[in-house]
């Protein structure tokens, strides 16, 4: 389920997405999605629209915590 999910948003957002942390629990998953602008605002978009996306597609799953970091180089 989740390497599905994370193909699509891959897919649709032009994102970096990938399964970390807890892999060995099938109970449970942690994703992170990465995407690289120069324009912040754009990135907080595109992330946004990707949360939407993975929370109105994961099947009845809790996300039960969010966080977004930007980082400026």
């Amino acid at each position: 389920m989740v390497s599905g999910l994370l193909k699509r948003v891959r897919s649709e957002f032009q994102v970096a997405a990938a399964e970390v942390g807890e892999r060995d629990r099938w109970q449970l998953a942690e994703i992170a999605v990465a995407y690289v602008s120069a324009d912040g605002r754009h990135a907080d978009e595109v992330l946004a629209a990707a949360l939407s996306y993975i929370e109105s597609h994961c099947d009845g799953a809790r996300i039960t915590n969010v966080s977004t970091e930007l980082v400026r180089l």
